[in-house]
């Protein structure tokens, strides 16, 4: 199984100016794929990217897009109806914020991906006879 890669919540608690925040994204991101060697996820609406990240620099903002996005548009249907298109793709869409779970009280986000991703958005785990992250034991 394995856990899901860290996710960068941008949406609340951010400051008014957009570089600093950029900045602070990129530093983030930066040191999370460096530790765990694994590329992390950015979660955020378009809104909260047009209030906190939208007026950042240029080539800033093109590093920022590098990373694979979570995407939160609230509505039905097959395609979100408010992206983030300056990332171009969304790898995950969270589509919903009341959902149910069997077994969970109260309201669940629900979220969309294709087929066979789920297992691009783990990190790797090495097997215990193994040294590293990049399992050389099993065909």
């Amino acid at each position: 199984m394995g856990d899901l890669i860290p996710t960068l919540d941008v949406e609340k608690g951010m400051k008014t100016d957009d570089q600093y925040n950029v900045e602070w994204c990129l530093k983030w991101l930066e040191v999370v794929e460096t530790e765990l060697e694994v590329r992390p996820l950015i979660y955020t609406a378009r809104w909260a990217y047009d209030l906190f990240l939208k007026k950042g620099f240029e080539a800033d903002l093109e590093k920022l897009f590098e990373y694979p996005l979570w995407v939160a548009s609230y509505n039905s249907g097959t395609e979100p109806k408010r992206p983030v298109k300056q990332w171009g793709e969304w790898t995950v869409w969270q589509w919903s914020g009341s959902g149910a779970v069997p077994g969970v009280k109260g309201k669940c986000d629900q979220n969309w991906m294709a087929g066979g991703q789920l297992e691009s958005l783990r990190i790797p785990t090495a097997c215990e006879n193994c040294c590293c992250m990049e399992c050389t034991c099993h065909p």
